[in-house]
C-alpha cells in the first residue's frame, strides 16, 4: 500500500482582525507569483510586498517586476480609483542576513561596517540587496504606469541588528519575535497615518 500523499497547503493565511471588520492576508510568495490572485480574490485596501532574500539577477528582477507585479498593482490601483477606495501600496526593501551572527550580542553601530562584513561573505548574494533595492525604487518611481506607493525601508533597520537572530543563532538571515517586532510597529504607524 502506498503511503498517503500530502495535500499541498494553500500558502495564504487569512486572519480576521479589528473585531472582524478587516482581513489580513499573509503568504510566503518568494517570487510574487500570487499578487494577481490575491488582488482578484480579496480586493485589498493595503498591499505590502517584498521578495525576501531570494536573489535573482538584476535583469530577472526587473523583467519580472515589469511583466507581472507592476501591471497587477497598476490595475489594482485603477480599480481602487473607480471604486472610490483609498488603497495603499507599500514596497518593503530586502534586507541581508548577517555573516557571523553568533558573534553579536548587541546592535551594530555602523551600516558601513556591516556592509563590509556582508561583502566579505557573498555566499547568498546578500551583498547585492542594497543595489537591488535601489533598482526597485528607481523602477517604481519611474514606472510608465505611474502609481502611488510608499517605501518601507527595512534595510537600515535590520542591517544594524545582527543580534536579533534566533536563540541558537543557527540562522543568520531570519530574525525572531518577540525580540524583533519593529515591522509591526512601522506598519501600524503607516496605517494610522493613512486613516487620519
Amino acid at each position: 500500500v502506498a503511503p498517503p500523499r500530502a495535500v499541498p497547503k494553500d500558502p495564504l493565511r487569512v486572519s480576521k482582525i479589528c473585531n472582524g471588520t478587516s482581513m489580513m492576508i499573509g503568504t510566503k510568495d518568494f517570487y510574487l507569483q500570487q499578487v494577481g490572485r490575491i488582488i482578484n480574490e480579496f480586493h485589498p485596501d493595503v498591499m505590502i510586498l517584498n521578495r525576501g532574500a531570494h536573489y535573482v539577477s538584476d535583469e530577472q528582477l526587473i523583467q519580472h517586476l515589469n511583466s507581472t507585479v507592476i501591471p497587477h498593482i497598476a490595475k489594482w490601483q485603477d480599480e481602487c480609483v473607480l471604486e472610490k477606495k483609498d488603497c495603499h501600496f507599500v514596497w518593503r526593501s530586502t534586507v541581508p542576513g548577517h555573516p557571523y551572527c553568533t558573534q553579536f550580542t548587541k546592535p551594530a553601530e555602523s551600516v558601513e561596517e556591516m556592509e563590509m562584513m556582508i561583502a566579505t561573505s557573498p555566499q547568498y548574494n546578500w551583498d547585492k540587496f542594497k543595489g537591488q533595492n535601489e533598482l526597485v525604487m528607481d523602477l517604481l518611481s519611474g514606472s510608465l504606469t505611474a502609481f502611488n506607493f510608499n517605501m518601507f525601508d527595512g534595510y537600515p533597520i535590520n542591517i544594524l541588528r545582527p543580534d536579533l537572530h534566533g536563540p541558537a543563532h543557527n540562522d543568520c538571515l531570519h530574525t525572531c519575535l518577540p525580540r524583533d517586532n519593529i515591522y509591526s510597529f512601522i506598519t501600524l504607524h503607516l496605517l494610522r497615518l493613512w486613516s487620519e
